[in-house]
């Protein structure tokens, strides 16, 4: 049973198969655009030092980074003059794994 009038669900379902791509799982790339970043002209690097992650949550933290590496999402860089720690949140999942989402502060 649904919570919506029954023309409303097709049409969900029209929508979504109709863009398929874009209500795909995963994180999608956009092509064709630039992006600019503009700073001010007293602007300073900022460095915040990385904080310490809990030892139950290190190897999922670590798989999650390295797949974020081998999406291109992010990369691998031995120092730099910027930097913000994330933290990694644990969510429960819909099966009995759970999955670590990081997110910067």
């Amino acid at each position: 049973m649904s919570i919506y009038p029954p023309d409303y669900t097709a049409k969900i379902k029209i929508l979504t198969s109709t863009y398929a791509d874009v209500f795909s799982d995963g994180i999608g790339t956009i092509k064709g655009i630039q992006g600019t970043l503009v700073l001010k002209n007293d602007f300073r690097p900022k460095f915040c030092k990385a904080r310490p992650i809990p030892y139950a949550l290190k190897k999922n933290v670590e798989q999650e980074l390295d797949n974020l590496e081998r999406q291109g999402i992010i990369s691998s860089v031995k120092s730099s003059d910027w930097a913000t720690p994330i933290v990694p949140v644990l969510k429960a999942m819909e099966t009995s794994a759970s999955a670590v989402i990081i997110r910067q502060q």
